[in-house]
Order: C-alpha cells, then structure tokens, then sequence
C-alpha cells in the first residue's frame, strides 16, 4: 500500500530544482582537475586534496538526508494541524540545500580558477538562497490545508480508581511507571554512536583530540537508548531519560494542586520533541500529541508526554490527595 501523505509533496519542489539546477552546472561544466582541494580549515585554507567528485557526492548526500528530514517534518506538522498556519518548518531543506548549492557552485568557480583558498561565495548563495526560499514560501502559503483528526479514545480508569483508593488507604506500596521510548529515539542513539566511533577509530593516529571528543560524543548519544521513563510513588513523581535513567524532572506530590489531560501540538506548541518549553509550562514527551498536566503550588507547570495519559493522570491524582476525574460518559 501507498503511503498517504497529508501534506503536498509538490512543497519540496524548489529544494529539488536547486538540485537539479546545480548538477545541470556541473554537467555543462567541462572536464574538471583530478587533484584539488577538497577540505579547508577555518580559515579556508586547504588541508587534503583529492577527487572534487568528492566534495560534489557529500552535497549530494547530505541534500537527500535534509530533503527527507523535511518530507517528514513537513508531515508530522500536517497531521497536527487544526487550522491552516505557516510551517517555518517547510523551508529547512530549501535553507540548507540552496546554502549548499550556492557553497558548491563557488566552490565549482574556484578550482575552475585554479585557487586554493574558499572564500564566502555571496554572490553563488544569493543566486540560490533568493529564489528558492523565496518559492517555498509562495508554495507554503498556497498548500491547502487537509483536516487530519485522529481517532480519539478515552480510557475508562474506574477499575484502576478503585484500585488507588485501596493502595493509599491501606498503605500498600505503590510504585506506577511508564516509558516513551519511540523507534527514533534507538535508531537515533545507535546510529550516531556507531559513526561517532568510527571517525574516532579513523582520527585516533592523526587527530586525538577529536578523536577523544568523537567518542564522548558517541557514549553520550549512545545512553539516550530508553527514552523517558515515568514513575511515580508515594513519595515522587520523576521522568527519567536514558539508559542510565537521568532523572529531569522531580516534583514531590504534596506540591501538585491540579492534574489535567491536555492535547498539544509537538512541532506548533513546542517546537519539537524532546524536554521542551514554552511561556507557560516546561515539557517531556518523545511521541504523541496528548499527555498529563502538573500545576504546582509554586506555579509552575510540567507537561509529562503519555501513551495512557488517562491512567498516569489517576494515579498521579491519588499520590496527590486531589479527586478523581468523573467516569468518560460523564465529561
């Protein structure tokens, strides 16, 4: 089966053409030198030479990488759309590509010259970053706008209620905990750990210190495989992250005076995934677009991401002391 995308695929058109439009040059361009600069400093000045067919295939991969990041972006803000708005998102791939086609064209212009050292080409970057971005946003704000409601089901938390009644009366241990950890999230945390490993592996003879930093990096990106954990018990309400279970959120269920479902949207509301924030309340959530609502008596609020908010927002209510929410059919 096709997949059905809610948004237009005809948005990524001016990313395409900056693509085309720049191997187009290419291939016009004539035979080009076989030994040339293909990495620079910071000071553009040259450090290793070689094929510039090199440099021409990372611009290639690294539009394709950018393009698909969009197409998905571009979706998952589709599908949390409740009224038509301005995706800023859509122009990611336009930005970046048209930045690395106007880079790959002066670059192009350069060994053509025979000179060795890259300069900012202002000129190749507005000819690509102008009229491109500039069609993304015409194209934007011509995309029609597809409702895409997602079936909404409320969970009936009455047996679990009764259950929370028993445990607090009685005095029971009650330890309640719950994960996000989405496909993403591993393939994220194994992938740029492995290639973390293996540019320290190829930098350890000639580049220790970066080397050292390739595998800090790649240990750090390695313990987010677990994504969020929620607990909660008597004494403790946290979300934990990662493998070794990085507590960032602790509140005490003494401090909670309200516990509500909420509905937000990632991408519109907070701008991502992960621990996010905005003007009223800090948030943790991987997936999803429904989760719990903490207010505390200091005034603070904490958006806890949740694949059964219904259940954590119960049992959240009774560590707190606060009433349970009434039965589905009468909300």
């Amino acid at each position: 089966m096709r997949p059905r995308f809610t948004h237009p695929l005809w948005i990524h058109i001016p990313a395409v053409a900056a693509v085309a439009v720049l191997f187009g040059t290419l291939a016009n361009a004539g035979p080009l030198p076989g030994d040339v600069p293909i990495h620079f400093g910071p000071d553009g000045q040259p450090d290793a030479y070689g094929s510039p067919l090199t440099a021409f295939a990372l611009f290639a991969g690294l539009s394709v990488g950018f393009l698909l990041l969009s197409v998905w972006l571009d979706e998952l803000w589709a599908r949390q759309e409740r009224e038509k708005t301005f995706n800023f998102l859509t122009l990611l791939d336009e930005l970046v590509i048209s930045g690395l086609a106007g880079m790959s064209l002066g670059y192009l212009h350069m060994i053509q010259q025979g000179k060795e050292v890259l300069g900012v080409p202002a000129q190749e970057l507005l000819s690509f970053t102008i009229p491109v971005v500039g069609a993304a946003v015409l194209l934007e704000k011509l995309r029609p706008f597809t409702p895409h409601e997602e079936p909404v089901a409320a969970e009936d938390t009455s047996v679990l209620r009764k259950e929370m009644e028993l445990r607090m009366e009685s005095g029971a241990a009650l330890v309640h905990w719950e994960s996000q950890n989405p496909v993403y999230v591993r393939i994220v945390a194994i992938a740029v750990a492995v290639v973390m490993f293996a540019g320290a592996a190829s930098n350890w003879l000639v580049a220790p210190m970066i080397a050292i930093l390739e595998v800090a990096l790649g240990i750090l990106m390695g313990l987010m495989y677990g994504g969020f954990r929620t607990v909660v018990t008597r004494d403790e309400i946290a979300v934990r992250f990662g493998m070794p279970g990085i507590r960032v959120l602790k509140l005490s269920p003494s401090d909670v005076v309200s516990v509500e479902l909420h509905a937000f949207r990632p991408l519109k509301d907070f701008g991502g995934y992960g621990i996010r924030g905005n003007r009223e309340m800090k948030a943790y959530f991987l997936r999803g677009g429904k989760g719990v609502l903490l207010s505390t008596s200091a005034g603070k609020k904490c958006l806890i991401g949740s694949d059964h908010p219904e259940r954590l927002a119960e049992v959240i209510r009774a560590v707190a002391g606060l009433g349970s929410a009434p039965p589905p059919h009468e909300q």
